[in-house]
């Protein structure tokens, strides 16, 4: 029976960390995906001022 907990309680550590870990890379999207956002729109802002005075 204390085996089976064991078991259980490593199952369940092992689980946790795989969420922390998917969580973590998601985080690491998000953030790497809103900073090519930001350089994005950054250069379009830059772009669409300069072309303006000459359109």
């Amino acid at each position: 029976m204390k085996e089976k907990q064991l078991l259980r309680d490593k199952w369940q550590e092992q689980i946790d960390a795989k969420q922390r870990q998917l969580k973590e890379e998601k985080l690491a999207d998000r953030i790497s995906g809103a900073e090519f956002n930001k350089i994005t729109s950054t250069t379009t802002i830059i772009g669409s001022r300069l072309a303006a005075p000459y359109a």
